[in-house]
């Protein structure tokens, strides 16, 4: 038994693409205080003289509030804030609350590093996505049923999954590692094999001396992908469903198997 599961993790759930719809992180102000954090606003005026003076003012996203935004670094110490459109009343009347009617300002997150010997500060901001992705898992793990031992199985697939992914972001102003866990749902198509191995009656299969034959089958199932960055952990529990000849000779059909395997396709989180 370890050495099939040993031998199911050499072997990679392949992600050959993937996508997601509505990525956002969940900024509140006690993330922002408690990391030791400030949000500032940058802007910009005009002397009589027509030089531009740069400056920032500190903002706030007020108490029990939740924003959607966007967060990102630019490698140079910078982590900049692009909030989600607001479309509620909520602190509507506050100059130094977002809401709104704030202007559309450049946003960035400071940490207050003051002298080369301070601390680096680490602020932890959660993320939510919808999360596609179209994969292949090469390896199932297959459970004994009455006529067919348990074995690890090699087949040609393909599933496409949609899942939701929960996560949080580890920023500095260094840079940012994120770290999530996707469930999902799948459905797909792989090939399985019949054989004296693999039918309900190996006895009557061989007696009638039928040759070995590949078949379509369907499979469905529920998964959950662990990542940091762009490299994720998978599992998957699934069934298969052979179609075609003789397909109710199959041993497995219906039965639940497991896919445990390598995911390198998260381009969302790199």
């Amino acid at each position: 038994m370890k050495r099939i599961l040993f031998a199911m993790l050499l072997m990679p759930t392949f992600g050959l693409a993937q996508n997601n719809a509505k990525f956002h992180h969940l900024l509140s102000q006690d993330i922002i205080t408690s990391a030791g954090f400030q949000l500032s606003a940058k802007t910009s005026h005009y002397t009589k003289d027509g030089v531009i003076i740069e400056d920032s003012k500190t903002m706030y996203i007020g108490d029990d509030v939740v924003r959607k935004c966007v967060l990102a670094t630019d490698g140079k110490g910078g982590i900049s804030v692009d909030f989600w459109q607001i479309t509620d009343n909520i602190n509507a009347g506050s100059p130094d609350i977002v809401n709104k009617n704030t202007s559309t300002l450049l946003f960035v997150l400071k940490d207050g590093r003051g002298k080369v010997g301070d601390p680096t500060k680490v602020i932890n901001v959660p993320f939510r996505t919808w999360t596609w992705s179209i994969g292949t898992t090469p390896v199932r793990y297959r459970f004994a049923t009455d006529s067919s031992v348990s074995t690890v199985s090699a087949a040609l697939s393909l599933s496409f999954s949609f899942g939701r992914t929960f996560g949080f972001s580890n920023i500095t102003s260094r840079g940012m590692n994120n770290y999530s866990i996707t469930p999902a749902l799948f459905v797909g198509i792989l090939s399985a094999d019949l054989k004296k191995e693999t039918v309900k009656t190996p006895l009557g299969w061989e007696a009638k001396k039928k040759a070995s034959q590949t078949n379509p089958a369907f499979s469905y199932g529920v998964s959950v992908t662990g990542a940091r960055n762009n490299l994720g952990l998978v599992l998957s529990l699934g069934f298969d469903y052979m179609v075609g000849n003789n397909n109710k000779l199959w041993s497995y059909q219906g039965k639940p198997w497991i896919g445990l395997g390598i995911n390198t396709s998260l381009g969302i989180l790199k």
